[in-house]
């Protein structure tokens, strides 16, 4: 049955091809983000933050997961290629302070930023077999979020809970966007929760259009890797015909952005080039309808 609802989903949110620009931020709107990790967010929609927070927009962020489960990050950081579950909560707990660093840079207030602490690694998991039963993490070796300072201390870690936790997040909200995974992204976090944020706007009841971003389409994408601040980000080879609209990026939002992404220490040490080559003149995004 879950698997029918993907399929409906991704049908649903296929609305064709154009190359529209991307309208800028007004002042008075309530844009909330759904990051998978710790550095999705400013990856994705860093320029756009920073000029919705400029505009008088109001900017919330969610994380779904701390980044706990990325081992490259973890052997580099403790030296080791066998770290231990405590490294990898130490590791969660370090990407929540990077989190909130680069989201003061953007200009996001501290009040506006949720971190749910479900799992890295698992998020796929919980959509498909843990969606009502709980789900260990093999890497945190947490069956529940434990992080302090998580939006819902001792939250089980299964697919209902996470939904329930983000339908509760967008009725409080009330978003006029959210900002989301879109379902062809490669990496199982992000596709789940394209799939959870999608479900849980539906269910909300309130009306906030859908604007999709991707950051795993192909061994090719984004070209060239690294930092290329005069370049254009093309659009993603998702093989699926979306309206992809571009949102062109001043310096000063180029240089913010920028500024974030760097406020990920851990993350840059094992994946520079392609964490900066977001950094670009332009953002992408492929908006819907939530109803």
């Amino acid at each position: 049955m879950r698997l029918l609802w993907l399929f409906l989903l991704a049908m649903a949110f296929n609305p064709g091809v154009s190359a529209a620009s991307f309208p800028p931020p007004q002042a008075g709107e309530r844009i909330l983000v759904l990051s998978p990790h710790p550095d999705d967010e400013s990856l994705c929609c860093g320029g756009y933050i920073a000029a919705a927070e400029r505009a008088g927009a109001q900017v919330y962020i969610v994380w779904a997961t701390t980044g706990d489960g990325y081992w490259r990050a973890v052997a580099e950081a403790n030296g080791s290629l066998a770290p231990d579950q405590a490294a990898y909560r130490r590791l969660g707990l370090r990407r929540m302070r990077e989190a909130r660093k680069a989201a003061i840079t953007l200009g996001v207030p501290s009040e506006h930023l949720y971190f749910l602490g479900f799992p890295d690694g698992g998020l796929g998991g919980l959509y498909d077999q843990f969606y009502l039963r709980p789900y260990r993490s093999p890497h945190s070796g947490l069956a529940a979020a434990a992080y302090s300072g998580v939006f819902a201390p001792d939250a089980p870690y299964t697919g209902a809970e996470l939904e329930r936790l983000l339908t509760r997040i967008v009725k409080h909200i009330r978003p006029d966007r959210i900002f989301l995974p879109a379902i062809e992204d490669r990496h199982g976090d992000h596709k789940a929760l394209a799939m959870f944020g999608a479900a849980a706007a539906m269910r909300s009841g309130y009306g906030a259009r859908l604007c999709r971003w991707i950051f795993h389409s192909g061994w090719s994408w984004p070209s060239p890797m690294g930092y290329d601040g005069d370049g254009w980000l093309s659009e993603p080879p998702t093989g699926m015909a979306y309206v992809w609209q571009s949102y062109e990026l001043t310096d000063w939002q180029k240089e913010l952005k920028l500024e974030a992404i760097l406020a990920y220490h851990s993350q840059l040490a094992v994946m520079k080039d392609f964490l900066l080559a977001f950094v670009r003149r332009n953002e992408l995004f492929s908006c819907v309808s939530s109803r």
